[in-house]
Order: C-alpha cells, then sequence, then structure tokens
C-alpha cells in the first residue's frame, strides 16, 4: 500500500493583500490614541481614522480586482481597520467636545473669580 498522503501536494500559501495589516494598524492606533490630553489625542485619532478609512478603500478595491492571488483572511483585515477608523473617529470628536465644554467653563469661571 501507498501512502495517499505523500502524493498530495501541498497549495503554497497565498500573500495577504498589500496595505491590509497597516489599515488595521491605522484603525487601531485611532481608536488607542483619543484619550491623550489637550486636544492631541483627538486630532491623532481623527487623522489616523481618515487614513485607515480612505486607505481601506484602495485596499478592498485591490482584493475584489485580484481575489485568487492574495489570501482570503486578509480581505478582513481591512474591514476591521474601517470600522476601527470610524469608532477612533467618533470617540475622539466626543472626547474633543468635552475638551472644549470643559475649557469653556473653566475660563467662565476664571473670568467670574472662581478660582
Amino acid at each position: 500500500m501507498e501512502n495517499q498522503n505523500s502524493t498530495q501536494q501541498v497549495q503554497p500559501a497565498l500573500p495577504p493583500v498589500p496595505g491590509a495589516v497597516a489599515v488595521l494598524i491605522f484603525g487601531i492606533i485611532s481608536v488607542s490614541t483619543w484619550w491623550i490630553p489637550f486636544f492631541i489625542g483627538p486630532i491623532i485619532g481623527i487623522v489616523f481614522g481618515i487614513i485607515a478609512r480612505s486607505k481601506s478603500k484602495k485596499v478592498m478595491k485591490l482584493y475584489d480586482e485580484n481575489q485568487s492571488i492574495y489570501s482570503k483572511g486578509s480581505a478582513a483585515l481591512p474591514k476591521i481597520g474601517k470600522i476601527l477608523g470610524l469608532v477612533g473617529i467618533i470617540i475622539s470628536i466626543v472626547y474633543a467636545v468635552i475638551w472644549l465644554l470643559v475649557a469653556i467653563i473653566f475660563a467662565g469661571a476664571a473670568s467670574y473669580g472662581h478660582f
């Protein structure tokens, strides 16, 4: 009896879509920097969220045009990065508005001599 496993050919692993990991990293940065104080974090979160969303469109277009040459699992990375980018933008905007309101309240209280 021949060993049937030795006659099977192993398929080479398909490469990931170029830029898919970068989109995911941009989305993670967008979500994880909103808490940095004094509008620095929200600005970083908004910028990286916009980059993640715009780059994900390009990466998904590249994957859709050439699905047979890229790994199927790497197609999920830009989708996740796009979602994280949107969440990061929303959280950053909310946090920036809160910082702005706090600054206005403290400025108003300081002008009345309460501090």
